[in-house]
C-alpha cells in the first residue's frame, strides 16, 4: 500500500507540473494570411476587410477646377478647355510598400484624365463612376504581367514616396509602364509637378494587395466586375 501511495503522489506532482508549464506557454498565434505569388504580399480575405463608406474621396484635393477639366488626347479623343487653379502639395495618402512586394515596372510614368472620361470604367459594376478625388487609374490592353481589373499598384516617386492606386479601366493610348490617373492621384505621386506638367516619369511601380480599412470613396466598391 505504501508503494502505491508514493507512486500515485509522484504522478499527481508530474501532472500538476505539466499543467503549470502548459499554462505558462504562449498561445499559438493565428496562421498568417497567404502570400500572393503574383504580388509578393499578403492577401487579406474580403470578409476581414473593414469598409469605410461615405466621404468624398481625397479631402486634400482642390475641387475648384472640377467644372472644367482638360483631357489630354493620350486616352480619349475628346478635348476640353483647361482650367487649372491650384496645385496639391499634400502627402496625406503616402503609404509604405510592404517588404516582399514585387516590382512590376521600373521607369514607369503617369498622366491624368478627369471628369466625364472617368465615367463608366470598363471594370466598374455598372452603378459606380469614379470622381476626380478617387485614387484609381487606367492601363493599356494586354500589359503582360500588368495589373488586372480591380487590382492595386503602388506608385513610387524618386524620393520613395508611394501611393496606392486601384486599376479600374483601360487606356487606349498607354503603353506598358504607363498609368493614366485621376487628378488627385496624379498630384499625390509627386507634389513638385502640377497638373500642367501633364506627365511624371521615372517611377517605380509595385504590385499591391487590397487595403484595410477600405475607403470606398477612394477606391469604389469592394467587388468590381471585369
Amino acid at each position: 500500500m505504501r508503494f502505491s501511495f508514493v507512486a500515485v503522489a509522484a504522478m499527481a506532482v508530474a501532472v500538476a507540473t505539466s499543467s503549470v508549464i502548459a499554462a505558462d506557454a504562449p498561445a499559438a498565434s493565428a496562421a498568417p494570411g497567404s502570400i500572393n505569388a503574383k504580388t509578393g504580399v499578403e492577401d487579406i480575405p474580403d470578409s476581414q476587410i473593414k469598409v469605410i463608406e461615405g466621404g468624398s474621396g481625397d479631402h486634400d484635393f482642390d475641387e475648384d477646377d472640377e467644372a472644367e477639366d482638360a483631357i489630354k488626347p493620350v486616352r480619349r479623343s475628346h478635348k476640353h478647355k483647361h482650367k487649372h487653379r491650384k496645385s496639391n502639395k499634400s502627402s496625406g495618402h503616402y503609404v509604405k510598400v510592404p517588404k516582399g512586394a514585387k516590382m512590376m515596372y521600373h521607369g514607369g510614368e503617369v498622366t491624368w484624365y478627369a471628369s466625364h472620361d472617368l465615367q463608366n470604367p470598363q471594370c466598374g459594376n455598372g452603378q459606380w463612376n469614379p470622381t476626380n478625388s478617387c485614387h484609381i487609374g487606367a492601363v493599356m490592353y494586354g500589359w503582360n504581367g500588368g495589373p488586372e481589373c480591380g487590382e492595386f499598384v503602388y506608385i513610387c516617386n524618386s524620393e520613395n514616396n508611394c501611393i496606392r492606386v486601384r486599376i479600374v479601366d483601360k487606356c487606349a493610348g498607354c503603353k506598358e509602364g504607363h498609368i493614366d490617373l485621376t487628378k488627385s492621384a496624379f498630384k499625390q505621386v509627386d507634389p513638385k509637378h502640377s497638373l500642367d506638367t501633364g506627365v511624371v516619369k521615372n517611377l517605380k511601380i509595385y504590385y499591391a494587395g487590397k487595403p484595410s480599412p477600405w475607403e470606398a470613396a477612394l477606391f469604389g466598391p469592394l467587388n468590381l466586375k471585369g
